[in-house]
C-alpha cells in the first residue's frame, strides 16, 4: 500500500482491493477507466459476503465472469485467515455491472469489527446482497446467517428518511439433501428457510426500533411494514460441487438468470439487479460517494450483534406446519409436544456438531502435517457412532417421532460429508507414499520395473481399504487410477530414457570404429608417403670384421636410415645370428638382411 491507497500489488487483473486490511479505502477516482465512459449511468451493484473458503470468489466468478481469487486449502499447508477488505471488479462486458466482495473474516474482535463495517457498506451501496452460507449453519443461533442479517437489518433500522429497496439472497451451499429432490421440493424448501428467516429479520426490527428510538426519533416510525416494503429475502439452493458438478453448475445458472434475466424471479425484466432496488449512485461519482460513506461508516462505533433466536427451531416449526397443511390439517396449531420435539431435537443435533468439531479438528491437523491416520475407516466409523449415539440418548423421549428421524438422518449425512472430506485427505497422504515406494524400487537395477508397479498399487489398495468407513459408499477409485496412470507415465519415461541411452552408446560404437578407420587409412597414406621413391621397400644391411667385436648396421625403412656401430663379445656372438657372423655369406664375411613390402 502506497500513498494511502488500498490497492493491492497481489489483486488479479480487472480485481481492485477499494478496502484494505486496515479500514482504508482506495482514494482515487474513477476506480475503473470505464467510470468516465458510462458517465452519470448508474451502476448495478451486487455485494458478496460469506466465510472463508465457501466458494464465494468461485461463485462470483461462474455467475459474473469476474476474476476474483480463488482459493484453495492444500493438505499440506495451514493458513491463518483474516479480514482482508472489500475488493471489487466489474462484470464481464458489463460496464455498469458493478460486483462487490468481502474478503476473509476471522473470530478477532479487530477483524470482526472491520467486517461488520465491510458488510454496512456493502449492503448499503448493493442492489442485492449475495450471503454466501453453509446449509448446516442455519440450524445454529450464533452462526454467520443470524450475524449477517442482523447487521442489514440494522443498518435499515437507523437509516435517516425513507428506506430504498434491497434485496438479500441467502445462498445456501452443500445443500444436497434438498437440491437432489423434485423441483417441487426444493422449492418449498427455500419458502421454508426464507419464511424462518423473515421471522428472524421482524425480530431483529423490532429490537433494533425499540433500541435506538430514543437516540434516532426517525427509526420508532419505520414499522414492520417499512421493512417488508424496503427488504426483499430470497433462497437459493447450492449442492455441493464435490458430489454433483452438474447440479451445481445448473444451481448457478439459475441463480444467474435470476439475478440477470428475471427469468422465474417474480421481478419482471431485468431481474434481480433491476433499476426497483438501485440505489441511483452513478458510476462516475460512485467512488467519491463510497469515501464519504466509508468515513462515516468508520467514525461510528461496531456493535456486532450475534445472539438471535434459533433459525433451526423455526424451520422446524415451518416443516411440521407444512406437513400438517399436506394431511388436510392446515389451520390447526401445533401441539406444544411438537415444538419441544423440534426444539430438543435441533439443540441435540447442535451440540454433536459442536462436539464432534473438535475430534474432527485433530483428525484434520494430523492430516494436513502430511501424516496418515492408521485405521481411519474404524475410527471414523467409531466417532460417528458415538454421535449419533449420543443424539439418540439425548432425544430419547422423542423416539418414533419425524422430527427426530430426520434430525438423525441430517447428523449423519453432515458427519459423513466431513468425515469424508478427511478420508480425501488421507487417500492423498497413502497416494504419495505409495507413489514414492514405486520411485524408489523402480530405481534399482535388481527389481523388474512391473514388480515395483505391481507392489506400489497393492500397497496403496491395503491402506485405503483399511481408511473406508464400514457401511459406507466412499470410493477410491479415481485416486487409485490417477496413481496407476502416474505410475505408468514415469515407467514409461524411464523405458524412454533407457532406449535413448542405448541408442546413443551404439552411436558412439560406430564413431569409433569409423575414427579407427579414419586412422588406419591415415597411417596408410602416412606409410606411402614416408617411402620416398623407393616405394615399399626396406633394405637393412650388417658386418662384422673377422675376428673382431665389432658389429656394424645399416637400416633404411620408411624413408629413414639408421646406421648401428656396437662391439659384441664373442662369448655374445650367438645373439646376433646362428653363426654370430663369423662364417657369414661370401669370402668377407658380410651379412644381408632385405625385406620387402607388398
Amino acid at each position: 500500500m502506497s500513498n494511502g491507497t488500498a490497492q493491492s500489488a497481489s489483486a488479479p487483473a480487472g480485481v481492485l482491493q477499494i478496502i484494505d486490511e486496515h479500514g482504508v479505502m482506495l482514494e482515487r477516482t474513477p476506480w475503473f477507466p470505464s467510470e468516465l465512459d458510462v458517465g452519470a449511468e448508474c451502476y448495478r451493484v451486487v455485494g458478496c459476503i460469506g466465510s472463508p473458503l465457501s466458494g464465494k470468489s468461485s461463485l462470483l466468478n461462474d455467475i459474473f465472469g469476474t476474476r476474483f481469487a480463488v482459493s484453495h486449502a492444500r493438505a499440506t499447508e495451514r493458513r491463518r485467515w483474516k479480514t482482508r477488505g472489500v475488493s471489487a471488479a466489474l462484470a464481464a462486458n458489463q460496464e455498469t455491472l458493478l460486483v462487490l466482495e468481502i474478503d476473509g473474516g476471522d473470530g478477532g474482535a479487530t477483524g470482526q469489527q472491520l467486517q461488520e463495517r465491510c458488510l454496512r457498506y456493502v449492503s448499503s451501496v448493493s442492489d442485492v446482497v449475495l450471503c454466501n452460507v453453509w446449509y448446516h449453519d442455519l440450524g445454529r443461533y450464533d452462526a454467520d446467517p443470524q450475524w449477517y442479517l442482523s447487521t442489514i437489518v440494522r443498518e435499515l433500522a437507523h437509516a435517516e428518511g425513507p428506506l430504498l429497496r434491497t434485496c438479500v439472497v441467502f445462498v445456501v451451499r452443500d445443500a444436497d439433501a434438498d437440491t437432489g429432490a423434485d423441483a417441487d421440493t426444493t422449492e418449498s424448501t427455500a419458502s421454508l428457510i426464507a419464511e424462518s428467516l423473515w421471522l428472524d429479520a421482524e425480530e431483529h426490527w423490532q429490537r433494533e426500533i425499540g433500541d435506538g428510538a430514543a437516540s434516532a426519533p426517525t427509526a420508532a416510525s419505520h414499522s414492520v411494514e417499512a421493512l417488508r416494503a424496503a427488504l426483499e429475502l430470497r433462497v437459493a439452493l447450492l449442492p455441493s460441487p464435490r458430489t454433483s458438478r452438474s447440479a451445481y453448475d445448473a444451481a448457478v445458472q439459475r441463480l444467474r438468470r435470476d439475478l440477470l434475466d428475471g427469468s422465474g424471479s417474480g421481478s419482471g425484466d431485468g431481474g434481480l439487479l433491476s433499476s426497483q432496488y438501485s440505489k441511483g449512485l452513478p458510476a462516475d461519482g460512485f467512488g467519491a460517494f463510497s469515501r464519504r460513506l466509508w468515513e462515516g461508516i468508520r467514525a461510528q462505533p461496531a456493535g456486532a450483534m450475534r445472539a438471535a433466536k434459533p433459525l433451526a427451531m423455526r424451520v422446524a416449526t415451518a416443516a411440521a406446519a407444512a406437513a400438517a397443511a399436506d394431511e388436510g390439517a392446515a389451520g390447526e396449531a401445533l401441539t406444544p409436544e411438537a415444538l419441544a420435539a423440534a426444539y430438543h431435537c435441533d439443540a441435540a443435533f447442535s451440540e454433536a456438531l459442536r462436539n464432534s468439531a473438535e475430534e474432527l479438528g485433530e483428525l484434520a491437523s494430523q492430516l494436513d502435517e502430511g501424516e496418515k491416520i492408521s485405521g481411519f475407516g474404524r475410527r471414523a466409523e467409531e466417532l460417528l457412532q458415538k454421535y449419533l449415539s449420543g443424539f439418540e440418548s439425548a432425544t430419547e423421549a422423542y423416539a418414533g417421532t419425524e422430527v427426530r428421524e430426520r434430525k438423525l438422518a441430517e447428523l449423519e449425512t453432515v458427519l459423513d460429508a466431513s468425515l469424508q472430506s478427511l478420508f480425501l485427505k488421507q487417500l492423498q497422504i497413502i497416494r504419495e507414499n505409495a507413489l514414492q515406494h514405486f520411485k524408489t524400487a523402480s530405481s534399482s537395477e535388481e527389481i523388474p520395473g512391473d514388480f515395483a508397479f505391481y507392489t506400489a498399487d497393492a500397497l496403496f489398495q491395503r491402506e485405503a481399504e483399511e481408511s473406508v468407513r464400514p457401511g459406507s459408499d466412499w470410493s477410491y477409485a479415481n485416486e487409485r487410477s490417477d496413481l496407476q496412470q502416474t505410475m505408468a507415465e514415469i515407467s514409461a519415461r524411464r523405458k524412454q530414457l533407457i532406449h535413448v541411452q542405448i541408442q546413443a552408446a551404439e552411436q558412439q560404437r560406430q564413431a569409433m570404429q569409423y575414427m579407427q578407420l579414419q586412422q588406419a587409412q591415415l597411417q596408410a597414406v602416412q606409410q606411402q608417403q614416408y617411402g620416398g621413391a623407393l616405394g615399399n621397400w626396406n633394405i637393412g644391411l650388417a658386418y662384422r670384421p673377422p675376428d673382431t667385436n665389432v658389429n656394424m648396421s645399416l637400416l633404411h625403412q620408411q624413408g629413414r636410415t639408421q646406421v648401428q656401430l656396437s662391439m659384441v663379445p664373442d662369448e655374445q656372438a650367438g645373439l646376433l645370428g646362428p653363426n654370430g657372423f663369423t662364417s657369414g655369406v661370401g669370402p668377407g664375411n658380410l651379412g644381408v638382411s632385405f625385406n620387402i613390402n607388398i
